[in-house]
């Protein structure tokens, strides 16, 4: 994990916060308005699909090796 120098920690925090707040609060009335649209499963799949994407973005951004992750687990 990267250390990041004092001066900046307050702004991560707070750009972090700021958007984990903004997807909590704007993300159920988006859903539910797809699912008025459309149907509640179509909604459903095309949310689990975001989170796939968002999952495997991370995954490739970060570098995530499962023989990594297995090596630390049995240490």
């Amino acid at each position: 994990m990267k250390s990041y120098p004092t001066l900046y920690k307050g702004t991560i925090s707070g750009a972090y916060y700021l958007f984990w707040g903004i997807g909590m609060f704007l993300s159920p009335p988006i859903i539910t308005k797809i699912a008025a649209y459309v149907s509640f499963q179509a909604s459903m799949t095309g949310y689990s699909f975001i989170m796939l994407l968002v999952a495997s973005g991370m995954m490739k951004l970060f570098g995530w090796n499962i023989t990594d992750s297995q090596a630390k687990i049995s240490n």
